[in-house]
């Protein structure tokens, strides 16, 4: 799975652009991760859903649970 991430990060931002510092290059990376991973890409290995709505799913069903 880390293969498949860092292969589509590099892809999709790393490749396309050329970052003047290092500073800029994490701060686009962060960005790119934090919104468009967890928010809008869906995965097979969890049914073709978000990890968000996964992980908002899972807090629902132990927070009933608790």
């Amino acid at each position: 799975a880390a293969e498949s991430f860092n292969a589509i990060l590099k892809k999709e931002l790393v490749n396309r652009k050329v970052h003047s510092a290092r500073d800029h290059a994490i701060r686009d990376v962060t960005a790119w991760t934090g919104s468009r991973c967890d928010h809008e890409r869906l995965h097979s290995a969890i049914d073709y859903r978000t990890p968000d709505q996964v992980d908002t799913g899972w807090r629902q069903q132990h927070k009933a649970a608790a």
